[in-house]
C-alpha cells in the first residue's frame, strides 16, 4: 500500500517540507514575509533549493529543514536562507539554527572559499501560543556592559503565525495554494468546525494538493469517517464526491486509507496492521461503494481474509 505523503510520526514537518519543496511556493513566501530592507535587495528570479544534508568536520550529519540559495540585487553576491520550522516553542532553535550556520562555514573553508557565505536565519513557527524565542541570539546571555563589545550576536528572521490575522495572509500572498496551506498550519491546534471556512477557500485546486491538505488534518486530528465525508462533500460538492474518492483510491490515500491509518494503526499498533488494512477495506466498501474485488486488490489483501473478519467483527456485536 502506497505510504501518505503527510508523516503520521511527524506531519507538521512533512507538510512543511512538502509546502516548501517548490521554488514557486519559497519565492511566493519570500516576496510576502522577507523584511522590507531585504526584500527590495532580493533577486527572487535567482531562488533555488538546495542541499538540506550538511556534515560538519566531525562527520557529524545536520539536516536543515529547507535551504535556500539566491543572489542579491545586480550583484553577483550569493546568500543562504535557511529554515527551521517548529510548532512547539524550543528555546534551543537559534542554537541550532547556529549550529547549521557553522556547519555550511566549515565545508566553505575546507573548500579554500575566499569569502564565507552569508547565511539568513529564518524560523517557521506556527505552534499552539506566541513564540518565546529570544529577539536575537546575544539574549541569550546575561546584560553585561563589560562584555557587550564581544559577545557572539546575529539577527534573524521569524515568521510567528500566532501574530498574523487569517485575513492578512490572504491578502499578501496570491498563490491560493500557499495561502491555504499556511491558514491550515496556523489554524491546526482548532477544532475541525473551524478549519471549514478555510478549506472552503480550497475548492478550485486541483485532486492532488486537495487530498494533501485533507490528509494534514486526518492525521493531526481524530475524526470519523462520517464527519470526513460531511466536510468532504461540503468543500467539493456532492457532484464531486465520487471522483475525489476514486482518485484517493487510485493514489492509495482515500478517505478510509486515512481512516484507517489513522484508527487502526495510531490506536491499534498493538492489534497489528491487518486489522487497520480491514478497517480502511470496509470503510471503502461500505462509505464508498467501491468493489469488493477492486478494494482487495489495491490494498494487496485477500478476499476470504476480509470475509472472515467482517464476519467475525459482526459476530462480536
Amino acid at each position: 500500500m502506497p505510504k501518505p505523503e503527510i508523516s503520521l510520526k511527524h506531519p507538521h514537518d512533512s507538510f512543511f517540507k512538502k509546502l516548501f519543496d517548490n521554488e514557486e511556493n519559497i519565492r511566493d513566501f519570500l516576496k510576502a514575509y522577507l523584511p522590507k530592507d531585504l526584500k527590495k535587495e532580493m533577486d527572487f528570479k535567482t531562488i533555488k533549493i538546495s542541499d538540506t544534508e550538511k556534515e560538519n568536520k566531525k562527520h557529524k550529519k545536520y539536516y536543515l529543514d529547507l535551504s535556500v540559495d539566491c543572489q542579491l540585487r545586480d550583484t553577483d553576491t550569493k546568500i543562504y536562507i535557511i529554515f527551521e520550522h517548529k510548532s512547539y516553542h524550543d528555546k534551543l532553535t537559534l542554537i541550532q539554527t547556529l549550529n547549521y550556520c557553522l556547519t555550511i562555514w566549515e565545508s566553505e573553508i575546507e573548500n579554500r572559499k575566499e569569502y564565507l557565505t552569508p547565511i539568513i536565519p529564518y524560523i517557521f513557527y506556527h505552534g499552539k501560543s506566541k513564540s518565546k524565542l529570544k529577539s536575537n541570539f546575544r539574549d541569550y546571555f546575561k546584560p553585561n556592559e563589560i562584555l557587550d563589545g564581544y559577545l557572539m550576536d546575529f539577527k534573524f528572521v521569524i515568521f510567528d503565525t500566532t501574530q498574523i490575522k487569517n485575513h492578512d495572509i490572504i491578502e499578501s500572498i496570491d498563490n491560493l495554494y500557499l495561502s491555504a496551506s499556511i491558514l491550515l498550519m496556523k489554524n491546526i491546534f482548532k477544532d475541525i468546525k473551524e478549519l471549514k471556512p478555510i478549506l472552503k477557500s480550497i475548492v478550485t485546486l486541483d485532486d492532488d494538493r486537495v487530498i494533501r491538505l485533507f490528509e494534514y488534518i486526518v492525521v493531526m486530528k481524530d475524526i470519523d469517517k462520517e464527519k470526513f465525508q460531511e466536510i468532504l462533500i461540503e468543500i467539493k460538492g456532492e457532484n464531486k464526491m465520487p471522483s475525489l474518492a476514486q482518485r484517493w483510491l487510485e493514489e492509495g490515500r482515500a478517505e478510509g486509507i486515512q481512516y484507517g491509518m489513522q484508527q487502526g494503526i495510531q490506536k491499534g499498533i498493538q492489534k497489528g496492521i491487518q486489522k487497520g488494512i480491514f478497517e480502511t477495506a470496509i470503510v471503502m466498501i461500505q462509505d464508498f461503494q467501491i468493489a469488493i474485488d477492486d478494494v482487495t486488490q489495491k490494498l494487496n489483501i485477500r478476499k476470504d481474509e476480509l470475509l472472515e473478519y467482517i464476519k467475525n467483527k459482526k459476530n462480536e456485536k
